[in-house]
């Protein structure tokens, strides 16, 4: 009898350490559940910070700001800047460069070409400008308005989907016209689909002015793309099979004075 007793013993322990593995192989079943329920809901959480919105700042009145603007990982990165000097002032996103119902994201350096600042939590979605404000004079320097850069379905874009023998006609080039000496001509520089598109322009009056493609801002070996409008502030010119890769800056000529009166650097 003694032994039957401790036989049953055994095979109810035997059965009660079988009884508790098996709860532990439930637990680790439903852990990794649980575990990609939490990454499936990590990237939605995410999404605000990874948005990619880009601008560019054009001079506003007798107030000159200028620069690019780039606003991805919860950061606002300025980029080419030059500015006026003015007291106090503040980089502000905004909408409809309404500074009043915007957020000031810090005090603008006005010797810093390249400067980030933080979000501190503000969604880029709610804006749709940037706008650089002197808070003691009242006056705006400069503002950008803000576009999407990325595809809204999250698919390739036509750089990643354009066969390889599409490469000139699908760059895209960027800059931004800074007057030269006396003469002022200032304006954003876009190449993209084999045109240059020229936009916020102004300049000072001048006879035969032209926009060129250059190479370091030579315009003897550069390429005209025709005459300029110098009452038009958005001006588009067709790169006749010219070849963006090959240049690295635009100016703006006056072919019968021979003085330029700006140019831009691209990117």
């Amino acid at each position: 009898m003694k032994k039957l007793w401790m036989a049953g013993a055994t095979m109810m322990v035997t059965a009660a350490v079988l009884a508790g593995c098996g709860s532990g192989k439930e637990a680790a079943n439903t852990s990794p559940a649980a575990s990609a329920e939490a990454q499936a809901s990590a990237p939605e959480a995410s999404v605000a910070a990874a948005v990619v919105k880009t601008g560019m700042l054009s001079p506003i009145g007798k107030e000159v700001s200028q620069g690019n603007i780039e606003i991805k990982d919860g950061k606002l990165m300025l980029t080419n800047f030059k500015t006026s000097e003015g007291p106090d002032l503040h980089i502000y996103l905004a909408k409809e460069q309404d500074i009043a119902t915007g957020k000031s994201l810090g005090k603008i350096d006005l010797k810093q070409s390249e400067q980030t600042f933080d979000l501190a939590g503000a969604d880029p979605e709610e804006y749709d400008s940037v706008v650089i404000y002197c808070n003691k004079a009242h006056v705006a320097f400069g503002a950008a308005n803000l576009s999407d850069g990325n595809s809204a379905d999250g698919g390739t874009t036509t750089s990643e989907t354009a066969d390889t023998t599409d490469t000139t006609v699908a760059m895209v080039k960027t800059g931004m016209l800074s007057p030269i000496g006396k003469e002022v001509s200032q304006g954003n520089i876009e190449i993209k689909d084999g045109k240059l598109m020229l936009t916020n322009f102004k300049t000072s009056e001048g006879p035969d002015l032209h926009i060129y493609l250059a190479k370091g801002q030579d315009i003897a070996t550069g390429k005209s793309l025709g005459k300029i409008d110098l009452k038009q502030s958005e001006q588009t010119f067709d790169l006749a099979g010219a070849d963006p890769g090959e240049y690295d800056s635009v100016v703006i000529y006056c072919n019968k004075a021979h003085v330029a009166f700006g140019a831009a650097d691209l990117k």
